[in-house]
């Protein structure tokens, strides 16, 4: 097969409706997932992206295409998680389902699930109940 039977398009169909022969569209490398951003309540009520509390995180509202956004927008990609779906429809230990959350109001937040940890031991405290995030090993229920 030439390299030039790979390329997709309108000329060589769509994923697994057409193309080339024994070529599949893959969509999906994984399980299904809940995404959510992980951040930590530190005792004065401070939101950080680590738990001792150095990465304060940046929840205000900026303009749009602005280097403030930009890099708010890189942090909490970089803080977040994907829960297995299957963690939620387990019957004997299945987590809150994500619609149950409760909402943030911070400006950044208002269209993303959040789980909130516990910087002592990593216990999710709001959001997906019986999660833990641990450094070293990292997410487990």
């Amino acid at each position: 097969m030439e390299v030039a039977g790979l390329v997709s398009g309108d000329a060589h169909g769509d994923g697994d409706d057409g193309g080339v022969n024994g070529i599949k569209a893959v969509s999906r490398l994984g399980d299904p997932s809940v995404n959510a951003v992980a951040l930590y309540r530190q005792t004065d009520g401070t939101l950080t992206y680590d738990p001792d509390g150095h990465l304060r995180a940046d929840l205000a509202r900026h303009t749009p295409d602005s280097v403030a956004r930009r890099q708010q927008q890189k942090d909490l990609l970089l803080n977040t998680l994907s829960i297995p779906a299957h963690w939620f429809t387990r019957e004997k230990t299945h987590l809150p389902a994500p619609e149950t959350w409760p909402a943030h109001t911070a400006p950044a937040l208002r269209h993303m699930r959040v789980a909130l940890f516990d910087p002592a031991d990593g216990t999710c405290v709001s959001g997906p109940l019986g999660l833990v995030l641990d450094k070293t090993t990292g997410l487990s229920r």
